[in-house]
């Protein structure tokens, strides 16, 4: 009975296992950030992956003709079939709710002009006819623009100029006694008025006593490629994405000639990638292994019993690792399952030395020796602020300590046969090479090394390498052209809506592109000054000599609207005779001031603003405080949840798109922040922020950041071990370490030649080390013993193969690692073979 009671055990872990799994009690997860400590650098992270453009889809055709047009929009048209499609644009437009606020509320919205004294009549009637102007002109672009024509720059200020002379100051100037000129633009306003952007023009404010700038609107295309188009997925969680991106797939089969990304999408497909690989090498291995352990061991009961114990092992560290961290990241049980295969050396030194065949109570202090170094080496690593080596490091911890009492103590109750050995195995050894040369080869590698290691922490490298999907990925990032995210923060909404007004009045001072569509809106300090203007004594006397000017202007202009021919594309003199009357009727009405708007968080969705909100915790508290956004709460419900919440509790956060050569601009205005920055007479505080850094430099810094405290930990649990060696090994101290230190060059050395060195390298050359030095106890300890010989290479060939095949991983990360451990197993045994001690025992 007492030879099958680890597969007793195997079965009542079995259930348990079994149990935490059908309660969700384990939360395994694939996302790279997981693998990072929550500080302020991921947190922004997070909140980056929030906003509304991280659901889009891009798709581009080549070609500007119409034909590429055509099937750009039947293809776009079968997408919208997809039940996760929740709207597809060709070109910039306004959501209707935006539109309505802008006309309800533009007394509001708009800027005051410079007014200290009342217009003639011929300035008025040239304020009118610029401004009906400027509307024809926005309403002929939005018709080009409507019917797929790419209409460049130079082009929509050619026309609008175009128009303004030819149908308005020709018509109205030759054919009408007006003797207007076109509204001559103050030198001040032109200065901050550039090509990017629209005048809007409001019948409520005829007389264009205030400014409101909105971006020229413009059709998506693909630099010199073609048309483009955004389509945008209503959830992002797995499961949509990956029904989104089957459907599209499908669809896009029909057109050979449509381009497309989404990083969701590559996501998707790399994590379904990942997870065949790691199913297809774990399954491999599992058979090799159990093939392996059978001709190695050649005990039944003995192997059987083995693989039990691994396996009951990693289940207990799974347990284990799941309650003690709420996400166990899938590298961690990946590795983990590696790692505890090293314990079967534990096993294989006491089976070879005959420890298990009298059933007595033994004590193999060299196994101890081992696994009291490899325990040290470990929980040194605990104390990395990494994750993935926290987990890592806990996970080898447990299934080696299981491991260890069971080889160590319970398998000598339960009792086997004799060991089998090979006897050919014991005549292997060629003991040729002193341990001064291996010393001297490792030294000269390690100067190789330092000299042509070059180092790369890319998180975006470890994943999957997955060529096309990397192939549209730089396609779309070219063809978007020069631009950069620029994440704009403050501790109010009142105070993020003034810290963009600011900014955007900073870049228009600098005949900047870029356009910040929440300047748009009007902050509580601009309300209280444009109700003061409106109301003035000055706006009300220049009404008055509108009104007394209109009824002259309109009777002009009725009359070259029935007389000029080239205003018959406007419709018949019915329609234009009405479009007049309901214009001039706003006009009657106009500087009269609506309702104050109130913003709220869900206004703002509306109008298609995406805002992303936190708790606004000190920095220090970050990595205790700051909670995870769920993923399956929508932007919608977030914002209305949080519109009744203390704003003092929470940061706003709204992402920019800036132009790359206004970048220096930003970067201006960001400085004076911290001095003194006003907008209409209100002090811009210290709790406002601009994060210039771009996403990936932000993941960059991340992987920075947790180096050198890496490295630090990695060096002491180094130090830690080799003290450990010292005290084991004393005057063969020199025999051992070099089991250490020419495996570990050796594998440097082999970075250094073809490839950078990644954070999963580090964690390779850990594991290296920690195994390594296993080897150098057991080669001083136990002496020129052909048993010793044994258990050395059987252990050294089974680590190999348990990492070794991840070399064929086309997973960056377990690439890396499976190079290392192999490379490191492979120069162990060529020490087997060839190493002379110094110090024979």
């Amino acid at each position: 009975m007492r030879h099958f009671i680890n597969i007793i055990a195997l079965m009542i872990v079995g259930c348990l296992f079994g149990i935490f799994v059908y309660n969700d009690k384990i939360k395994i997860t694939q996302e790279v950030l997981d693998l990072f400590p929550q500080t302020a650098d991921k947190q922004v992270i997070d909140i980056y992956r929030q906003f509304s453009n991280s659901r889009h889809i891009l798709v581009a055709i080549q070609g500007f003709n119409q034909e590429s047009y055509d099937t750009l929009h039947a293809f776009l048209t079968a997408l919208k079939d997809l039940p996760n499609i929740e709207g597809v644009m060709t070109r910039t437009t306004s959501p209707a709710a935006l539109e309505e606020f802008l006309m309800e509320n533009y007394f509001y919205t708009a800027t005051p002009k410079p007014l200290n004294k009342v217009l003639t009549k011929q300035q008025i009637e040239e304020r009118v006819l610029h401004g009906l102007a400027t509307l024809q002109a926005q309403m002929l672009e939005e018709e080009q623009l409507d019917k797929g024509m790419v209409i460049q720059q130079t082009e929509i200020t050619h026309s609008k100029e175009n128009i303004i002379d030819s149908k308005q100051k020709e018509s109205l100037n030759q054919q009408t006694p007006l003797n207007s000129k076109q509204y001559d633009i103050p030198k001040d306003e032109q200065n901050s008025i550039t090509d990017t952007y629209n005048t809007f023009f409001h019948p409520s404010d005829p007389l264009q006593l205030l400014t409101l700038h909105t971006p020229k609107p413009y059709i998506f295309i693909a630099k010199d490629y073609g048309y483009m188009a955004l389509v945008t997925m209503k959830d992002i969680q797995n499961e949509a994405v990956q029904e989104t991106f089957k459907g599209f797939t499908n669809i896009a089969k029909k057109y050979p000639n449509i381009r497309y990304f989404s990083q969701n999408f590559m996501n998707v497909e790399n994590l379904d990638l990942i997870l065949q690989e790691v199913n297809f090498l774990l399954s491999f291995t599992s058979i090799a292994f159990i093939m392996l352990y059978f001709v190695i061991i050649r005990i039944p009961l003995l192997t059987l019993n083995t693989i039990c114990t691994l396996i009951i092992a990693n289940i207990i560290a799974i347990l284990i690792v799941s309650s003690v961290y709420p996400k166990v990241t899938i590298m961690a049980l990946i590795f983990g399952t590696g790692i505890s295969n090293i314990a079967i050396d534990y096993m294989m030194h006491h089976n070879f030395f005959d420890l298990y065949v009298g059933r007595k109570k033994v004590f193999n202090r060299p196994v101890f020796y081992g696994y009291i170094t490899t325990i040290i080496g470990f929980s040194a690593c605990l104390f990395v602020p990494f994750p993935l080596l926290a987990q890592l490091s806990l996970y080898a911890i447990i299934s080696l300590t299981f491991c260890y009492i069971s080889f160590a103590f319970i398998y000598p109750y339960i009792g086997f046969s004799q060991p089998r050995l090979f006897p050919r195995l014991a005549n292997i050894r060629y003991q040729v090479i002193p341990s001064y040369w291996f010393l001297g080869i490792a030294l000269c590698g390690f100067v190789f090394a330092f000299m042509y290691l070059r180092i790369d922490f890319d998180l975006s490298k470890l994943d999957y390498q997955n060529k096309p999907m990397l192939q549209e990925r730089t396609f779309f990032t070219d063809a978007q052209g020069n631009t950069t995210q620029v994440l704009l923060s403050s501790d109010s909404l009142d105070g993020l809506i003034g810290l963009a007004r600011a900014l955007q009045t900073s870049l228009q001072d600098h005949k900047a592109k870029t356009f910040i569509p929440l300047a748009l809106m009007p902050t509580t300090q601009q309300i209280e000054n444009n109700t003061h203007f409106i109301k003035s004594q000055l706006v009300k006397q220049n009404k008055k000599a509108l009104l007394q000017t209109l009824p002259y202007l309109k009777k002009r202009i009725l009359h070259t609207l029935s007389t000029d021919a080239s205003m018959q594309d406007m419709g018949s003199v019915e329609d234009r005779e009405g479009f007049v009357d309901d214009l001039f009727a706003m006009f009657q009405e106009s500087y009269e001031l609506p309702v104050i708007p109130i913003l709220t968080l869900d206004m703002l969705q509306q109008m298609g603003f995406s805002i992303v909100v936190t708790d606004n915790i000190p920095e220090s508290q970050h990595s205790q405080e700051i909670k995870d956004i769920e993923h399956n709460t929508t932007q919608k419900e977030m914002l209305s949840q949080n519109d009744s919440i203390d704003s003092k509790k929470k940061r706003f956060y709204y992402l920019v798109v800036a132009h790359n050569e206004d970048l220096t601009y930003i970067s201006q205005f960001a400085n004076t922040l911290n001095i003194s920055i006003k907008e209409d007479n209100k002090q811009i505080t210290e709790n406002n922020s601009i994060e210039m850094r771009g996403l990936q430099h932000i993941m960059d810094n991340l992987a920075n950041t947790i180096y050198v405290p890496m490295l630090v930990v990695l060096a002491i649990a180094l130090c830690l071990m080799f003290c450990m060696l010292f005290i084991t090994a004393r005057k063969a101290f020199l025999d051992s370490v070099v089991f250490v230190l020419f495996p570990l060059s050796c594998a440097l050395c082999l970075i250094a030649s073809h490839t950078e060195l990644n954070i999963m390298h580090l964690f390779a050359l850990l594991i290296l080390v920690v195994v390594s030095i296993d080897y150098g106890i057991y080669s001083v300890k136990e002496g020129d013993n052909p048993r010793t010989a044994h258990a050395i290479f059987f252990s050294a060939l089974t680590t190999g193969v348990s990492f070794g095949i991840f070399i064929m991983s086309k997973t960056k990360a377990l690439n890396s690692f499976g190079e290392v451990v192999f490379i490191g197993m492979a120069c162990i045994l060529c020490m087997l073979v060839f190493h002379r001690p110094i110090n024979k025992k």
